[in-house]
């Protein structure tokens, strides 16, 4: 899948000054603050981008890495090494000060945040012990009454917190399934697979650890499955009446009539009740069970908690299509609703071309321009490496 439509991204100041100065030049008086919140595709663009000798550069997340998304679900099947799909915070360091932590609140009066560490907390830190902290930038200090959270003080801000995975408020989902845009997926297949073919597995059991339900029928969730179709039973779940919602209307007959073909369940208009431990309930199946090895959420976003709060401007960037891998060397490629340049749609081998090729190009580093092909020439000759450890 790679569908780009909108960078959660807010400036809470206009950057339109009369000489036109933007966060890539100079600040007009002396080395001002600037404090990113966020390393995802908005948050991790301006920190790679931003004149780092000019300003003063903070960056707060909960991740010390940027997710290259649309690569998660090869990794999650062993098609990829995570490591392919990440690019490291700290290779800015010590130009950039990282804090892996969380955005509590945002004083815009009197341009504060209030964070709180997103790592283990530390058991011997005391209030007031932050105030003593040697940080260069002198950047961070404690909160009155906590021994966990800390302030930030800024000149800028750049609030670029993304959305999270919506669960629509189903029990079990949080506890019991994997979301495929997080890497909490990387190397379970592998897992499932290792514990079906233990001797003392029945077989009736064996199948049930090899039915995977993935819930969602849009780009991240149809990736998922061509590696895992001929290991396993493929439930497809989605509350729409077709897969690829978002895609041309021939492109998702093209897919469904695949997916069938495959054996793949397509089970649109369903909708999830509850999920538990090795299995999940859907309404329209009544009282039965659906017996799940594993359960994979692949749903919409919704907005993160920051985002209605905050009072910037939101920066936009226009559709330019949207692709999806539907397996052996096929994807579905559709430009039909491009915001500027040729309009069009493609199917089969070609569209499995442009997949590539834009997954290769988009990838941020020189280092993973270079593993990413690897990875995927050494799984065409060799096989997948299913290996967990």
């Amino acid at each position: 899948m790679f569908s780009v439509q909108r960078h959660a991204v807010t400036s809470t100041q206009r950057l339109g000054a009369p000489a036109r100065r933007t966060f890539f030049g100079a600040p007009t008086q002396g080395k001002q603050r600037l404090v990113i919140l966020g390393s995802g595709w908005g948050g991790y663009e301006i920190l790679r981008a931003i004149d780092k000798k000019r300003w003063n550069v903070i960056i707060v997340s909960p991740s010390n890495y940027f997710n290259f998304t649309p690569l998660l679900a090869s990794c999650a099947v062993g098609t990829l090494e995570f490591r392919a799909a990440v690019e490291p915070v700290r290779r800015y360091t010590p130009e950039v000060v990282s804090y892996t932590a969380w955005c509590d609140s945002i004083d815009f009066k009197h341009k504060k945040l209030i964070c709180m560490p997103a790592t283990s907390p530390v058991k011997f830190a005391r209030v007031g012990d932050l105030a003593e902290n040697t940080d260069p930038n002198q950047s961070a200090s404690a909160v009155e009454g906590s021994s966990q959270k800390f302030q930030l003080t800024y000149d800028k801000l750049v609030i670029a917190v993304g959305a999270y995975s919506q669960t629509f408020n189903v029990p079990g989902v949080k506890e019991h399934a994997y979301f495929l845009k997080t890497s909490a997926t990387h190397g379970v297949s592998a897992l499932a697979s290792s514990n079906a073919n233990q001797p003392t597995i029945t077989d009736a059991d064996r199948r049930k650890l090899l039915n995977f339900c993935i819930v969602g029928g849009g780009p991240t969730g149809v990736e998922h499955y061509p590696a895992l179709a001929r290991l396993a039973k493929i439930n497809l779940y989605d509350v729409a009446p077709n897969i690829l919602g978002g895609f041309d209307t021939g492109l998702q007959e093209y897919a469904t009539s695949k997916f069938r073909r495959e054996g793949i369940r397509l089970l649109t208009q369903h909708h999830v009740e509850r999920v538990e431990k090795d299995r999940m309930f859907v309404t329209e199946e009544g009282e039965g069970r659906e017996p799940a090895g594993e359960a994979r959420y692949a749903p919409p976003e919704r907005a993160h908690p920051l985002l209605p709060r905050s009072r910037g401007h939101p920066i936009q960037v226009p559709k330019r299509g949207s692709l999806a891998y539907i397996g052996d060397w096929e994807a579905v490629f559709d430009r039909t609703k491009a915001a500027r340049g040729p309009k069009g749609k493609e199917t089969g081998r070609l569209a499995w071309l442009l997949w590539r090729s834009a997954y290769f190009t988009k990838t941020l580093s020189v280092r993973n321009k270079i593993l990413v092909p690897m990875y995927w020439f050494m799984n065409w000759i060799f096989g997948r490496d299913l290996s967990r450890f």
